[in-house]
């Protein structure tokens, strides 16, 4: 069986570990040979945080540690992120973009509330609902308010099944590469 060097980030880089994989020429420790790409601090960015820059078959690439398990639980938290993002991104209304970050859903639900409770909106309503582009939307009566709610539930509703259907995805992968492949829609 064959080695792969990890290597650390001092100027030159050193090899610090050898492994066995297959495929790839013997190395010994110290320093890598002259054909490593300079300057390292170029080399594309690391795919996850655990993964480590190997010298593999005279060539850097990146090798991620995780286990497959591993690598699920961590696209697993990344669809809940994703979703929560998702959540937090606005929803479309009277071909608006409605914010829904953390101040405008308290706003939102809070006239909810009031509108559930009494059946009629706060005091004060001005009729209106400012959207991300800082225009208004009308929202002159219940059932306009209804439709309006009914639009972010929609939008959140949505975003959950995206996020079941990606979990669905995930429980299937087999490879690491099934799993990266698991991604949020752009």
């Amino acid at each position: 069986m064959n080695d792969y060097a990890i290597i650390d980030s001092q100027s030159p880089p050193r090899v610090v570990r050898l492994q066995p994989v297959l495929g790839s020429a013997p190395l010994e420790p110290g320093l890598l040979p002259a054909a490593l790409p300079e300057p390292l601090a170029h080399w594309p960015e690391a795919p996850h945080p655990a993964a480590e820059l190997v010298w593999v078959n005279n060539a850097l690439s990146w090798l991620d540690p995780r286990s497959l398990e591993q690598m699920k639980a961590d696209k697993n938290d990344e669809i809940n992120a994703a979703r929560l993002a998702a959540n937090r991104g606005g929803f479309m209304f009277a071909g608006k973009l409605i914010s829904t970050d953390e101040l405008s859903r308290s706003d939102i639900d809070g006239t909810n509330g009031t509108v559930t409770l009494t059946g009629d909106f706060p005091a004060g309503w001005p009729g209106v609902w400012k959207t991300e582009d800082n225009s208004y939307v009308p929202i002159p009566d219940i059932e306009t308010w209804k439709l309006f709610y009914a639009a972010m539930s929609a939008q959140g509703a949505a975003n959950f099944a995206t996020s079941q259907a990606l979990k669905a995805q995930l429980a299937l992968a087999e490879s690491p590469e099934q799993v990266e492949a698991v991604a949020w829609p752009s």
